[in-house]
């Protein structure tokens, strides 16, 4: 099995993060203000990790994929969840490498990934 540099620190990861869960609901409410987003509206977050981000997001309803090259980052996240929720698909694999055609997200979040790249 290969392993990332995420898959080792998956398991600390959070408690390194300065985003807190008021944080995320208050950063998801200007997020979902400044798309204008309806409930129809679907996201995708390449480089989920633990899905500091999305989970707002996935109680709210909205339909998230997230993609992530670390399994164990994305087994962090399913670890916060109950289930996994019909609106939230998660795929492990490179973001470089998207097969998803055109226009099949209404927004693109990349919050922590940029700055890793």
């Amino acid at each position: 099995m290969v392993t990332n540099y995420y898959d080792r620190i998956a398991h600390l990861y959070d408690q390194t993060r300065w985003l807190t869960e008021l944080i995320a609901e208050e950063v998801t409410d200007f997020i979902l203000e400044l798309v204008d987003a309806k409930s129809e509206t679907s996201f995708l977050e390449p480089g989920v990790g633990t899905g500091l981000n999305i989970l707002p997001l996935v109680k709210r309803g909205y339909s998230v994929t997230g993609i992530d090259v670390s399994q164990e980052m994305l087994n962090q996240l399913c670890q916060k969840l109950d289930y996994i929720p019909h609106n939230l698909k998660l795929i492990c694999g490179d973001a470089s490498q998207l097969s998803f055609p055109d226009q099949s997200f209404d927004v693109v979040l990349t919050l922590h990934m940029v700055h890793t790249v």
